[in-house]
């Protein structure tokens, strides 16, 4: 195809490709994007159709697939990273209170010794922090087991 026939394409098609993708996707700039695809698949591809309504149909097929599997990607990518930020959220209070017992284990078996400022904050702070965990973790990490756990029928 020639530079001349390509614009013309695109101005012929580009309003309704760009309208079809962004009743489908929602968001003007991806809905652009999505339609520059198209326009690229159609010119890159072998398959150049005998008429003007068959390449119009092509056209608009191909912009509702590649709006739908943006969908789809977008959908995965929000579920991996709520999950992502779940588990990153277990993970962090399953760590402070491994953390908290070995310190208090560890303080457990040291001599007596006469308390100081510094013994009674870090006390304090162990205290408070192993306290914590046990109330969040059940709020956040529940979830996750019941969603992991078989359904019942």
């Amino acid at each position: 195809m020639t530079q001349k026939e390509i614009i013309s394409l695109y101005e012929r098609y580009r309003i309704r490709l760009y309208n079809t993708c962004y009743r489908l996707v929602g968001a003007s700039d991806i809905a652009e994007e999505l339609m520059h695809d198209t326009l690229l698949k159609y010119l890159r591809s072998d398959v150049r159709p005998a008429s003007e309504q068959q390449r119009s149909a092509w056209l608009t097929r191909t912009a509702i697939r590649s709006s739908i599997d943006w969908l789809r990607r977008r959908g995965r990518e929000k579920l991996f990273l709520e999950q992502y930020a779940r588990e990153a959220v277990c993970m962090t209070w399953k760590t402070r209170s491994r953390r908290s017992s070995v310190t208090a284990r560890t303080t457990a078996r040291a001599p007596k010794a006469k308390p100081t400022a510094s013994t009674v904050v870090s006390a304090a702070r162990n205290q408070t922090a192993s306290a914590r965990p046990a109330a969040r973790k059940s709020n956040y990490c529940s979830f996750r087991k019941r969603r992991e756990s078989p359904q019942r029928p």
